[in-house]
């Protein structure tokens, strides 16, 4: 992940928001992005959701946010 985290640092401008050994957090101006190590997440992306706290199916994350993973058709 260390070789990961020195190639954004030399292609773009963000905020460093959270890192541990397992994942790290980048915040851009437009979007976050999480780099996890192999085999800790399964492949998303995140869509912003205000209402998906009161979703019965919805997890808090360990950074504070609220979550629900979907499967499209694929």
């Amino acid at each position: 992940m260390v070789r990961d985290i020195k190639w954004y640092n030399e292609k773009f401008s963000y905020s460093l928001i959270y890192q541990d050994q397992t994942w790290v957090l980048l915040k851009f101006d437009n979007i976050s992005l999480a780099l996890v190590t192999k085999g800790q997440h399964p492949n998303h992306f995140a869509i912003i959701d205000p209402t998906i706290k009161s979703d019965n199916k919805a997890k808090k994350h360990r950074d504070g946010i609220y979550f629900k993973y979907e499967n499209d058709p694929s």
